[in-house]
């Protein structure tokens, strides 16, 4: 998606059905950060909030599929369907440690 398309959207479709009570929560794909679309939705008196950066890090989505690519890669894993699966065994197993 590109910023010219989401300010389209934003303006065309989105801010139409906002309201000055509303607020829109993007994520951090770059095209919602185009000035067009934020001002799309502001001048119907919206309020903007977005994300803060994360850290792969942090990401348990990213944890699982780094660790899936690196069976992958060293041939841990018989098949793809091994790598999935270890890979969202050791997360959980993860999560489960740190909640």
């Amino acid at each position: 998606m590109t910023g010219e398309w989401f300010a389209a959207y934003a303006r065309k479709i989105r801010a139409p059905t906002l309201s000055a009570e509303d607020a829109v929560i993007p994520d951090n794909l770059p095209a919602h950060k185009g000035a067009a679309a934020q001002e799309a939705m502001e001048a119907v008196g919206t309020r903007l909030l977005f994300l803060p950066p994360c850290s792969p890090d942090f990401s348990l989505v990213e944890n699982i599929f780094a660790r899936m690519k690196a069976m992958e890669q060293t041939g841990d894993a018989a098949n793809p369907r091994d790598a999935a699966g270890c890979g969202v065994r050791c997360a959980c197993r993860k999560v489960a440690i740190v909640s």
